[in-house]
């Protein structure tokens, strides 16, 4: 087996992945959780060994838009 092949075995199942022209990175772990199967998201998180938090992506205030009434 050539060094090329080991790395697409190694695509296929998800433990590494490839950036054009930057090279091969080690993919992390896939988070499992089924809200069917568990009702805390984050014992789920802590089991699988992540440290579960929140934040906001972005904050951003938008204006209220409100439509012109027509006059009849």
């Amino acid at each position: 087996m050539t060094l090329r092949q080991a790395l697409l075995n190694l695509e296929a199942e998800s433990k590494i992945f490839r950036k054009d022209r930057k090279g091969w990175f080690v993919t992390q772990p896939r988070f499992n959780y089924s809200p069917e199967l568990s009702a805390s998201f984050q014992r789920a998180a802590i089991e699988q060994g992540r440290e579960p938090s929140w934040g906001f992506y972005r904050e951003k205030t938008v204006p209220a838009i409100f439509p012109r009434r027509s006059r009849h």
